[in-house]
């Protein structure tokens, strides 16, 4: 049999003995709902943290120099959750 393709000296064949080796073309549904999950409320929580901030302490502006640590905060947790969201969401 000869190989379908040869990289870097080593062939790559294309048979049902070759591909019953090969891994699943995708992960496991419940790994991805969990990882959806998990980004999900790292968003829900970002932006329950600004609300729950503006609330307590009565500004809106996160950019102040007072405030800046919470526009950080803010950021990294609703960059997360929606990067992971767009990630694992179901095509």
């Amino acid at each position: 049999m000869t190989p379908l393709l040869k990289v870097s000296g080593k062939a790559f064949y294309a048979n049902q003995i070759c591909a019953s080796y090969m891994p699943e073309k995708e992960e496991p549904v419940f790994t991805r709902k969990l990882a959806f999950a998990f980004y999900a409320f790292l968003l829900l929580l970002g932006i329950l943290f600004y609300v729950g901030w503006g609330i307590f302490y009565g500004t809106w502006n996160p950019i102040t120099k007072q405030n800046i640590g919470v526009y950080a905060v803010t950021i990294v947790l609703v960059g997360f959750g929606i990067t992971g969201v767009l990630l694992y969401r179901k095509d």
